[in-house]
This record gives structure tokens, C-alpha cells and sequence, in this order.
């Protein structure tokens, strides 16, 4: 009888901790257009983003995205951004996106990720986590993604593959 109270209690735990987690809104990714500017791109399927944050990755880092000394640029939209594809340049913001942090100088050798996610926190889209150097190989309507099946690195897509993942 104890044995099956531990483990209903472990699975009642389990379901607990994953039922608190935002859940995902889409996909956010990184695009370099003609002129070498980079944009993010978000394809957000179901919820609603308010907010992106450019951190710096690496051991030791402790920060949720968003929040500290690793935080190199941030940008807030003017409103909800539901279901639909949006754009915006990093440096300047637009399309309703405003910079609230302007990107600082990032060291090429270091490791960068990009996050979004709703002010109320019910909803997230990861982005990848990259150098300078992955940026600098991107070609114009390329788009950079987090893989999707949990391996290390990243996926180039084009824009238009990306618009469709929520198919």
C-alpha cells in the first residue's frame, strides 16, 4: 500500500510542476535581411507575446532571460501579439515592437539566446542560441531556429518554411 501512495504522490508531483510551465506560443527566430541587418521573426500559433530578451549563455549563468548583467538587449510590443507572423530589427525594433534595452557590444566568441514571452508568463517561444559567427553566415531570407528534435546546434530554414510551422 505505501508503495502505491509514493508513486501516486511522485506522479501527482510530476504533473504538478509540468501544469505550471508557460506553455509554448510558437516558434522565435533570427533572420539577416539584404542589408545585413538582423531581425527577430516570431510564428506565434496559440497564446499571446509581449516581450524578447538577447542574454548571454554560459556556465555560471544563473539569470532567467530577460533579467541581469547578461541581459544584452530587450524589446517590449505595444500590444499582445497573437496567432500570426511577426517581424522586427534588433537594432531599431518596429512593426509595433519597441526596443527597451538597446543591444550591447557581445563579445564574438561568447554564446547568445534569445527568448520571448507573455507578461502574465502563461506563454513562451524559445529561440537558438548562437555566436556572432552563426549571425555572419546567414544569408539573406535565411532563418535561424532552435533544432526540433533536442539535438545541439541549430536549423537554417527559409522564411517561408518558417511562416508555416504552426502547420
Amino acid at each position: 500500500m505505501r508503495r502505491w501512495v509514493g508513486i501516486s504522490l511522485v506522479v501527482t508531483s510530476c504533473f504538478a510542476l509540468v501544469g505550471c510551465s508557460p506553455g509554448i506560443a510558437g516558434e522565435l527566430g533570427l533572420m539577416r535581411d539584404d542589408k545585413g541587418n538582423i531581425s527577430a521573426v516570431l510564428q506565434i500559433c496559440e497564446g499571446h507575446i509581449e516581450y524578447v530578451a538577447l542574454n548571454l549563455q554560459g556556465p555560471g549563468i544563473t539569470n532567467s532571460p530577460g533579467e541581469g548583467p547578461d541581459l544584452l538587449g530587450e524589446w517590449e510590443s505595444d500590444s499582445e501579439v497573437g496567432k500570426g507572423f511577426v517581424q522586427f530589427d534588433l537594432a531599431h525594433g518596429g512593426n509595433g515592437w519597441k526596443v527597451v534595452t538597446p543591444l550591447a557590444a557581445r563579445n564574438p566568441a561568447s554564446t547568445f539566446s534569445i527568448t520571448s514571452w507573455s507578461m502574465d508568463n502563461t506563454w513562451t517561444a524559445l529561440g537558438p542560441q548562437f555566436k556572432t559567427s552563426d549571425l555572419a553566415n546567414l544569408k539573406p531570407g535565411e532563418v535561424m531556429v532552435m533544432p526540433d528534435d533536442g539535438s545541439l546546434g541549430n536549423r537554417v530554414q527559409t522564411l517561408d518554411d518558417f511562416k508555416r510551422s504552426c502547420s
